[in-house]
């Protein structure tokens, strides 16, 4: 996702899929949190995305960005 469309999902609580990079995995998760901007220790800016899983609605993972998609709406949201 571009900073752009983090801040969309961000906002509208959009359904997100994580695409973990060194598996393949993929997990859907409610919405993206939270947008946190770091330095790492090069003093390099750093977006991460907070995401909540779906599956049991506790778990926070932080993410980067660009391994996060819209997830397919499903009929009850689209009715929302």
């Amino acid at each position: 996702m571009t900073n752009e469309e983090l801040k969309q999902a961000m906002f509208y609580q959009r359904p997100v899929i994580y695409t973990d990079a060194s598996t393949g995995d993929k997990i859907r998760a409610k919405c993206v949190s939270a947008i946190r901007y770091t330095f790492d220790r090069k003093k390099n800016l750093v977006v991460q995305a907070e995401i909540v899983e779906e599956k049991n609605g506790r778990t926070l993972i932080l993410v980067n960005p660009k391994q996060l998609e819209y997830a397919p709406l499903t009929v009850r949201e689209v009715e929302i």
